[in-house]
């Protein structure tokens, strides 16, 4: 039996998280890529030194702004230490497979790496050294995760059960004090907060996307069907003409117009 503990959702049924085997394939994906990322920044550490590839893979606003712009996204993959990549492959783990089975696999990588992007730039109000590490991915995953199953119960220190609203409210509030407070405790408070804005975002804008993605095909549906109403009535009128005076009457506008019709038509 794999092991799990349970929790209530909101729903009638209760709602099982795996420790074990619970994980999908894009999750266990991004960790290892996470981990394989970690090994090969500790070997350039050695040979170049660690502030020098921090500031080149990292994202460090001066760089960043001289044209290094692959920083957003390479920064989630770089890590001060074992401990900072055990924290946030962690939050991957217990969150992460959970939110790709409610988005999709698509939608869960987009969200990920749109809230570690937006962490990164939001960076830019935090001068100073290379902001590095997946805080904002995983953040953007663990609010996705609250608002999605906000009765849901996370274990602290794998001992007391606090609701993961809570736990993101309070993830919140202490990111915006440290920002306003003008912290230097040397974490990225401005990546956690564009993280954590993302994932809320993302979750509660899908009914309004959907809303916009279905209105904007019901347009395009539309503009077709008008588009094809208007081609035959020209068609009609341009073959009544040749019926009428022949085909040297045409002028070139209106040739252009038939050879045109001929190859759609064609390829349909």
């Amino acid at each position: 039996m794999r092991p799990y503990y349970r929790y209530d959702d909101g729903s009638q049924g209760d709602f099982r998280v795996s420790f074990g085997f619970g994980w999908t394939k894009t999750v266990k994906t991004l960790i290892v890529a996470n981990a394989l990322a970690f090994l090969v920044v500790l070997l350039l550490w050695q040979r170049y030194g660690q502030t020098e590839v921090n500031q080149w893979l990292g994202f460090y606003a001066p760089n960043f702004i001289r044209g290094a712009i692959w920083q957003p996204v390479t920064y989630m993959f770089v890590h001060g230490n074992l401990w900072h990549l055990i924290v946030n492959m962690l939050g991957l783990f217990f969150f992460g497979g959970q939110v790709e089975r409610q988005l999709g696999r698509t939608s869960f990588l987009v969200m990920y790496f749109l809230s570690g992007v937006f962490g990164a730039l939001l960076s830019l109000f935090q001068p100073g050294a290379a902001v590095i590490g997946a805080s904002g991915g995983t953040l953007g995953v663990l609010v996705a995760f609250a608002v999605l199953f906000p009765y849901a119960r996370i274990l602290i220190f794998f001992l007391i059960p606090v609701k993961a609203r809570y736990v993101a409210i309070f993830l919140c509030f202490v990111t915006i004090a440290s920002i306003l407070g003008g912290s230097s405790d040397n974490i990225a408070h401005w990546a956690h907060l564009g993280g954590m804005v993302v994932g809320f975002l993302f979750i509660k804008g899908r009914p309004l996307g959907r809303k916009f993605l279905a209105f904007w095909r019901a347009r395009q549906r539309m503009m077709h069907v008008r588009r094809s109403a208007a081609e035959q009535a020209e068609l009609d009128r341009i073959l009544e003409k040749v019926h009428r005076d022949g085909i040297s009457s045409l002028t070139n506008q209106e040739r252009d117009f038939l050879n045109l019709m001929s190859k759609k038509y064609q390829d349909r």
